[in-house]
């Protein structure tokens, strides 16, 4: 034989191995499928065969509706027994562990016992109603009751609509016995999901007022453990069926109960939870509070299982955050003797920033609570901003706590148990998982390297806590690797445009004729004024008022003015006069200056000329993100006006665009990047002096 013909042999054969081997994978599957077929059918013959795949530990792609996830023959054999099988413990263990000869002595021993139920499509050998299941029966509150009302009205779907008519015509437990046996029958499988379950367990729920809590192996019913898990649509199923019969219809409670079964009314802290979860907003911030207020081991579990009893959206899981950071924060608090309650002349002072206020006013405000904070009572307003959530003040509360830490942080760095309190709470806000200023606590050590990193060293050396030396590690590795973002100069949203024959060209657009696209119709004009400089800002004003109002609003002029220009003019009528006055009578400059005055920004000596240590703050300080959550948008403090007004002392724009901004109703630009230059600008001129041990802003991670 050549060694040519002899290649030839043993490529074929590989190919032919590769064959077999695809061909026997592809049946293998095939294979799975159909015994799947048959086990909801009801075929005893299927569940011998699954043992055939018990110890192939092959791999494959299985395909999970959107996507494929790799598991292998064993993993899939084991899924289909456990979906399709309610075997007790005792009986069978459908676990990693079982084999496949463990597997057919238990057929054998038991094959003639197994049972299957078609309403259920399951095999069983113990009827589920004679399974064993520790539970908690919960009175519902009145506000869950009423939450529940709606529940079961729905005619679309023929279960709700049978299961509505039966309670209308006969309240026969039937009805209970018909819902559990849906919630069983459409348990959520591998690629199959029960939609309509959650629904049905708060129908349960409401005809029967109770909720039912699952409790944990080995734990006694009598225990009343009402932090035990909620059960999820299966047990419920289960529970149900288990004692549909026990039910009777109380014409006077206008609901099922069951005389045979102990349920207890639910302590306080659920029904605080049922307050914040499904009440009226205006009970949220009093119930929070309350909450917070319980031993953490007492209320975590419960916020941890609020999706399931609530349901999952995203107001559950931030709500739950929120409470679980201000009672681990208040725990703290106690057990360091640190003050965290709000009152008197500092609650005072926060309620007012939480109105609607004139910038002066606002800031005003800030001041005064700023002068209020020591290193005892700081964390009264920190806990005030997190139950309070992503509300009206949260950008005021950022600026001041920004301010108060850069002027502690020398303080704090030289203290090691200030330093333990500033990075424990570092670490609370850490793990609430939203925006805002509350992450980023770490980065106000981000300075005077040298010394920071020989301290924060030493320091995580004596500590005990690991939350603590967790935030102390975060803060190493940024004085180690951090450099602060730089966006790009000019951008889309920014760059110079000009626009000749404004007049022209809006008239051109007032042929378009506007039809059902508002919001494009709106934008057409947006981007034409948008790109005006300041010097056609009255000819922008008067087009805008000569467009049909209900069209193109009015509003709209408020957003060039303070998102293109910077300009802080408040939103009402009579600012707008006010506006045009001063525009008319004054340069750039000095419109500029108008409103710094206004606003009350101090920018200025007695004699008129440009107090740089005063500028220098406002660039620092007057940018803000807000504490905790908040969309996560800037709010600046007049800092673009200051911003021209050195524009025009320097004839320099430092190479920024004239503007602002172009917002065309899609951007959003801020004056971070002006705000960092201007002050690197004034450093190298020696108008300013920076030392090196002061913390950094928040503003400019």
């Amino acid at each position: 034989m050549s060694l040519i013909t002899y290649k030839r042999i043993k490529i074929r054969f590989f190919w032919c191995t590769v064959i077999v081997l695809c061909s026997f994978f592809v049946q293998s599957q095939s294979s799975l499928d159909s015994i799947e077929k048959r086990l909801r059918r009801g075929d005893l013959n299927a569940l011998r065969e699954l043992a055939n795949y018990l110890e192939n530990k092959t791999t494959f792609e299985d395909f999970l509706g959107y996507h494929e996830i790799t598991t292998s023959y064993h993993e899939k054999a084991l899924q289909l027994l456990n979906e399709n099988c309610f075997f007790l413990p005792n009986e069978l263990n459908a676990n990693e562990q079982l084999t496949k000869k463990n597997y057919l002595l238990f057929l054998s021993e038991n094959f003639n016992k197994i049972t299957f139920n078609r309403e259920l499509v399951a095999f069983y050998i113990t009827p589920l109603q004679n399974q064993s299941l520790s539970y908690h029966l919960i009175e519902l509150s009145p506000l869950h009751r009423e939450s529940l009302l709606s529940v079961g009205s729905r005619e679309k779907d023929s279960l709700w609509y049978t299961a509505v008519k039966q309670l209308d015509e006969s309240q026969s437990n039937l009805l209970i016995k018909a819902l559990s046996t849906e919630l069983i029958f459409s348990r959520s499988r591998w690629n199959e999901y029960c939609y309509d379950c959650n629904e049905i367990v708060d129908f349960l729920k409401r005809i029967t007022n109770t909720d039912l809590y699952i409790l944990s192996e080995g734990e006694s019913a009598n225990n009343n453990n009402q932090q035990a898990l909620t059960a999820n649509s299966f047990e419920y199923g289960v529970f149900f069926l288990k004692h549909f019969q026990g039910y009777v219809w109380d014409n006077k409670l206008q609901r099922f109960i069951n005389p045979t079964l102990k349920s207890v009314k639910q302590e306080a802290i659920l029904n605080d939870l049922d307050a914040v979860y499904l009440g009226a907003d205006s009970l949220y911030l009093k119930h929070a509070e309350k909450l917070s207020n319980y031993p953490s081991a007492q209320l975590i579990p419960l916020l941890n299982n609020a999706a399931g009893k609530y349901g999952q959206t995203m107001f559950s899981g931030s709500t739950a955050r929120f409470i679980k950071a201000a009672c681990l924060l208040k725990e703290y608090c106690r057990s360091q003797g640190l003050n965290y309650t709000v009152s008197g002349k500092m609650l005072s002072e926060i309620n007012q920033l939480k109105k609607e206020l004139s910038l002066s006013e606002d800031l005003k405000h800030q001041q005064i609570l700023l002068s209020l904070l020591n290193l005892k009572n700081v964390a009264a307003l920190e806990l005030h901003a997190i139950l309070n959530g992503d509300n009206e003040g949260v950008n005021a509360f950022s600026r001041v706590l920004d301010q108060f830490y850069s002027a502690n942080m020398n303080v704090i760095i030289n203290d090691s148990l200030e330093l333990t309190h500033y990075l424990k709470k570092s670490s609370i806000f850490t793990n609430i998982g939203i925006i805002g200023t509350i992450n980023t606590y770490p980065w106000k050590l981000n300075y005077n390297k040298k010394i920071m990193l020989e301290r924060l060293q030493r320091f995580c050396k004596s500590q005990l806590d690991k939350e603590v030396i967790m935030e102390a590690q975060a803060a190493i590795l940024l004085l180690n690797t951090s450099a602060t973002k730089k966006s790009p100069i000019t951008w889309e949203g920014n760059d110079n445009y000009k626009i000749e024959n404004l007049t022209e060209v809006v008239n051109d657009f007032k042929s378009l004729k506007y039809k059902d696209a508002l919001y494009d119709y709106q934008r057409t004009y947006d981007k034409v004024f948008s790109r005006i400089n300041y010097a056609q800002i009255p000819e922008m004003m008067a087009l805008i008022e000569s467009l049909d109002s209900t069209q193109y609003p009015r509003e709209r002029i408020f957003n060039f003015l303070i998102d293109d220009f910077g300009i802080p003019v408040e939103a009402n009528n009579a600012a707008l006069e006010e506006f045009k006055k001063v525009y008319a009578a004054s340069t750039e400059a000095q419109l500029y200056r108008y409103y710094l005055d206004k606003c009350g920004i101090k920018y200025k000596t007695t004699t008129d000329s440009l107090d740089y240590t005063e500028i220098y703050k406002v660039l620092k300080f007057n940018i803000n993100v807000a504490f905790i959550g908040g969309g996560g948008g800037y709010t600046e403090y007049c800092v673009y006006p200051l911003i021209k007004i050195l524009e025009n002392k320097f004839n320099t724009r430092l190479n920024f665009p004239s503007k602002l901004c172009n917002w065309q109703g899609t951007w959003g630009c801020n004056s971070t990047e002006r705000a960092k230059t201007w002050i690197k600008y004034l450093k190298d001129n020696n108008l300013i002096h920076l030392q090196e041990d002061e913390a950094p802003t928040w503003s400019y991670k």
